[in-house]
């Protein structure tokens, strides 16, 4: 009986808590799948990472919300680069209009190829043709606050074994990854900053304050 008590009392909380959210309210006037969206709009409005023409990769990008900000702010069909922007998920993602969606592992040639074929056609070359990858990624949360660090640490460095692959990411591009606060964040950061001229911290307005996730913003890549 308490425990139904307690989880209606949870419940209860978190709906009072999405009622009272401004980013909850506003994402379906927007028409964004997911309230992460804001995050990546908040970060583009200080860094100004996407840019018309840009190609852009999102890795992890299910259900879409990172994908459709960056298509808003990257695609110029009468521009003189049109601009892509190309998500990558294990799990369907429903269709997003200018953006290419490619189920797979974001880790395997054979999706990489795809990758460069959206940007390059038939004629393939060794050369990067990416400007910005981004990684919202995250795995479920254990409960444990240790391992989920470490688990969340691991995806944005898979990320970054992307973004190196010869390629993806061009030299000067940037690089977007979610990570939580917590023993080894300042470890991470050291190894990004080997890879990227520049690389800041970030916690956008629609982050919960509870939370303990942050973003790495890299620019300057050093291929």
């Amino acid at each position: 009986m308490s425990r139904n008590l307690t989880n209606s009392h949870i419940n209860n909380l978190w709906h009072s808590r999405q009622s009272k959210d401004p980013f909850v309210k506003n994402r379906a006037t927007d028409g964004y799948r997911s309230r992460a969206a804001y995050k990546l709009d908040i970060i583009q409005k200080k860094h100004k990472i996407l840019r018309k023409g840009r190609v852009i990769l999102d890795l992890g990008a299910a259900p879409g919300g990172w994908t459709q900000v960056a298509v808003k702010h990257v695609i110029d069909p009468t521009g003189p680069e049109p601009g892509r922007v190309i998500s990558i998920d294990l799990l369907p993602i429903l269709p997003i209009p200018n953006a290419h969606i490619l189920q797979g592992d974001m880790q395997s040639p054979e999706v990489i190829a795809k990758v460069v074929s959206v940007v390059q056609g038939d004629t393939q070359t060794d050369k990067p043709v990416v400007d910005v990858v981004l990684s919202d990624m995250a795995h479920s949360f254990t409960g444990n606050r240790t391992a989920d660090v470490a688990r969340v640490h691991d995806l944005c460095r898979t990320a970054l074994e992307v973004a190196e692959l010869p390629q993806i990411l061009k030299p000067g591009g940037a690089f977007v990854c979610k990570f939580l606060q917590g023993a080894g964040d300042q470890e991470l950061r050291a190894e990004l900053l080997e890879r990227f001229a520049k690389v800041h911290h970030e916690k956008p307005a629609a982050s919960r304050q509870e939370s303990a996730e942050g973003f790495f913003v890299c620019t300057g890549f050093k291929r």
